[in-house]
């Protein structure tokens, strides 16, 4: 998952990164006239309408108040107001028109970790979060408490597979046949391939991480070893990803696979997963979505963060401000999750993560809360 504030379009392929001032005054133009005032390349037309980017501006800007400056180098730039922060990419082509445009959520500037902090239990009706630099706790609640964190748990996976590997027992390119049983809900693009396509594990690695990919994740837990998993997490018994939105179709089912103790719960799980549900079928997936604690996750995000495959998608942290990023994300009925393993330019090895259950925050305000966590990090001496 790739949580951001808005993603307009990003075209970049067809356009020309423009000097700086020319985007500045595109900019500026943008914020302050709106979208007439400004053209747009038939690319970016072809992704979005421009009649779309006006209240996603109107809406950045009643958050941030009025924009004071503007600042623009190669395709990105920075929007300052009094105490806050926006990033993002903007390409112009040849005649001048904007052909990409990505804003990033916006970020609080000049707060520490316990401001940071203070406002992140309004995001949900429970709340958890971990900010660690070279293994110091800066700031935390809850973080030894297991919470339900969707597809972060996906870093247990990783982290397995990857022991088995360094201990002989698999390889990067081993190939493991697409199965039946493998076939998933709802996010990634393996659940539309056939049955039988030869898969090497590291290509369903990066499809698991980079796209959340819930088959691939299928495929390789069946590879490495349930259980392995569940052990890696702390976890009694690990259920697919498969499983986990079977047993949110049927109540009942799902009541008894909570009741039952977890020497149980495989069986149970298996018979609700033998046919997969139709997507609009699922009531709730959050009671089975994976309870692991942030210091689990941070753990595991340091172990694989130099990995091929956490390389590939940076989610919401801001690439400019760390030399290393490693992150993993979750998102699922009213779950959030964001964990990120950060090296900065010394060197220094940290982690921030967030997670959110019961959420009453949009993803937006819970995406600039946790940016508003590394940017407080970024200053923290």
């Amino acid at each position: 998952m790739r949580l951001v504030w808005s993603l307009l379009a990003l075209v970049a392929s067809t356009g020309v990164a423009g000097a700086d001032e020319r985007a500045e005054s595109v900019l500026k133009a943008l914020i302050e006239r709106g979208t007439d005032a400004v053209a747009f390349s038939d690319a970016f037309r072809q992704q979005v309408e421009p009649a779309q980017v006006d209240p996603l501006i109107s809406a950045m800007k009643r958050q941030i108040g009025p924009v004071e400056s503007v600042e623009a180098e190669d395709d990105r730039f920075i929007l300052r107001s009094d105490g806050w922060e926006v990033r993002g990419r903007i390409v112009l082509n040849g005649e001048g028109a904007i052909s990409g445009l990505f804003i990033e959520p916006a970020v609080r500037t000049g707060q520490d970790l316990e401001t940071a902090s203070a406002a992140l239990n309004d995001l949900g009706a429970e709340v958890s979060w971990l900010v660690t630099r070279e293994g110091e706790t800066l700031a935390a609640q809850g973080a030894e408490t297991p919470m339900p964190v969707a597809s972060a748990f996906k870093l247990g996976v990783l982290a397995t597979l990857s022991d088995r590997i360094d201990a002989g027992d698999l390889a990067w390119d081993d190939v493991t046949p697409l199965s039946e049983t493998h076939v998933s809900l709802p996010s990634g693009a393996m659940r539309d391939w056939p049955v039988g396509t030869p898969v090497t594990l590291g290509v369903a690695a990066i499809l698991m991480m980079s796209q959340s990919d819930n088959t691939a994740t299928d495929l390789l837990i069946d590879a490495v070893g349930r259980d392995r998993v569940a052990d890696k997490l702390g976890a009694d018994f690990l259920p697919t990803t498969r499983e986990v939105f079977a047993l949110a179709v049927d109540p009942e089912v799902g009541a008894a696979y909570l009741d039952a103790p977890p020497a149980d719960r495989a069986a149970i799980a298996e018979r609700a997963a033998q046919d997969l549900p139709a997507a609009e079928a699922v009531v709730d997936a959050a009671p089975y979505a994976w309870p692991v604690p942030l210091a689990t996750l941070c753990a595991l995000a340091a172990e694989v963060r130099d990995l091929p495959a956490m390389s590939v998608d940076p989610g919401p942290v801001p690439t400019d401000d760390w030399s290393g990023i490693a992150y993993k994300g979750g998102s699922l009925d009213g779950i959030l999750n964001y964990t990120a393993a950060l090296t900065d330019s010394d060197g220094r090895l940290s982690c921030v993560a967030l997670t959110v259950a019961g959420r009453t925050a949009t993803e937006a305000e819970a995406a600039t809360a946790f940016r508003g966590l590394l940017a407080a990090l970024k200053e923290t001496p």
